[in-house]
C-alpha cells in the first residue's frame, strides 16, 4: 500500500512539474511573440517615417522643370540630380528603369516610345532596364517614385524622372513636352520672307565679301550667328578651336566651320550662316575656302539642309556657280 501511495505520489509531482513546465514554456513563447509584435510594430512605424522623409527628399530629386524664362538656353537644358544641367537637343536616348527590369519597365518603355514618336521624336530610343543595371553614362532616367533618391545618388549627373504610375503616367506627356520645347526652334523672324524654319535667314547669307585670314574668317560668321540667337560667344570660340583639330575645309571650295563637341551646350538653336569670298580664303593644310557655311548643330533641325549643301557642293564648278548668285537664289537653294 505504501508503495502504490508512493507512486501515486511521485506521478503527480512529475505531472505537476509538466504542467508547471508548460505553463512556463507557453509564457516564454507569449512573451517572445509580443516582443516580436512590438518589435514589428516599431519597424513598420519606423518606415512610415522613412517614407514621409523620402516624400521630402524626392523634391531635391530636381524631377520637374526648373522655370528660366530669362535664360534662353532653359527649353533645352534641364537639371540633372547634381544641379547641373543636360542639354537635350543632342540626347538621343531615355533610360526607364524598374526593380526587375522586365515587365514593368518594358511595358512604360514602349508608351513613352509612342508618345515621343507621335511628336515627331522617333529618333529618342527609350530603352528599360533594371536600376542595377542602370548605364554610367544615362543622362535622363525614368524609374518608380519609391527608387528616385536611390537612382539619384548612384547617377548624378542624370535627369531623373519619378513616377508612380506605368501605363499612364502624366509626367510621361511631361517629358514629351520637355523634348518637344527643347528642339524647337524660337528663333522667328517678324518678316516671314525672311524665315524659313528659322535655320537660315537671308541676313546671314553674305557674299562678294574681300578675303580675311581664317580665324577673322570664322569669327565674323560666327558672329552672325550670335547676333541672330543661334549660339553663344563661346561657341564661336569652340569653332575656332575646331580648326586646331580638324580642318573643316572638305574640298572643292567649301568649309563649314562648326564648334567642338565641347560647346555643343552653347547652342541656341539650329542654324547655319553663308558667307562668300570670291578671291578665296587661305584654310590651311594647302585648301582655300570661296563658300563658307558655319553651322550650329542642335537636334535635327538642320538635317535637310545639309543635305542640300552636300547635294549643291559637289564639284568646284557648282561651288562658284553659288558664288554668283543672289541672296535670294542661295537662300532658295539652301532654305
Amino acid at each position: 500500500m505504501k508503495g502504490g501511495t508512493a507512486m501515486i505520489t511521485t506521478v503527480i509531482i512529475v505531472l505537476t512539474i509538466v504542467i508547471v513546465a508548460g505553463v512556463f514554456i507557453l509564457d516564454h513563447f507569449a512573451i517572445q511573440r509580443e516582443k516580436e509584435e512590438q518589435e514589428a510594430a516599431r519597424k513598420a512605424r519606423e518606415e512610415r517615417r522613412a517614407a514621409k522623409e523620402r516624400e521630402k527628399e524626392l523634391v531635391t530629386v530636381k524631377a520637374t522643370a526648373q522655370s528660366g524664362a530669362a535664360d534662353p538656353l532653359s527649353n533645352a537644358k534641364k537639371e540633372t540630380a547634381d544641379g547641373r544641367t543636360v542639354d537635350l537637343r543632342t540626347l538621343g536616348h531615355i533610360t526607364f528603369a524598374c526593380d526587375a527590369g522586365m515587365g514593368s519597365s518594358a511595358m512604360g518603355a514602349v508608351v513613352l516610345q509612342r508618345k515621343l514618336e507621335a511628336a515627331g521624336l522617333g529618333n529618342v530610343v527609350v530603352q528599360h532596364c533594371a536600376i542595377n543595371k542602370i548605364s554610367e553614362n544615362a543622362r535622363y532616367i525614368v524609374c518608380p517614385k519609391e527608387f528616385a533618391i536611390q537612382v539619384a545618388d548612384a547617377h548624378r549627373r542624370a535627369r531623373i524622372i519619378p513616377i508612380d504610375e506605368f501605363m499612364d503616367a502624366p509626367e510621361y506627356d511631361k517629358i514629351v513636352a520637355e523634348f518637344v520645347a527643347a528642339r524647337t526652334n524660337t528663333n522667328a523672324a517678324s518678316d516671314q520672307e525672311d524665315y524659313h524654319g528659322g535655320v537660315l535667314l537671308k541676313k546671314n547669307i553674305r557674299m562678294n565679301l574681300p578675303s580675311k585670314d581664317k580665324e577673322s574668317v570664322i569669327r565674323d560668321i560666327g558672329g552672325a550667328l550670335v547676333e541672330c540667337g543661334y549660339v553663344t560667344p563661346k561657341y564661336v570660340d569652340g569653332m575656332v578651336a575646331k580648326e586646331d583639330t580638324f580642318n573643316t575645309c572638305i574640298g572643292n571650295y567649301l568649309a563649314i566651320p562648326h564648334g567642338i563637341e565641347s560647346v555643343i551646350g552653347e547652342i541656341k538653336n539650329a542654324g547655319l550662316a553663308i558667307f562668300g569670298y570670291p578671291d578665296g580664303v587661305d584654310w590651311g593644310d594647302g585648301e582655300t575656302a570661296k563658300l563658307v557655311i558655319a553651322v550650329a548643330s542642335a537636334g535635327d533641325d538642320h538635317v535637310e539642309t545639309l543635305g542640300k549643301i552636300a547635294g549643291n557642293c559637289e564639284t568646284e564648278e557648282e561651288v562658284e556657280k553659288i558664288l554668283k548668285m543672289s541672296v535670294d537664289e542661295i537662300y532658295e537653294l539652301f532654305a
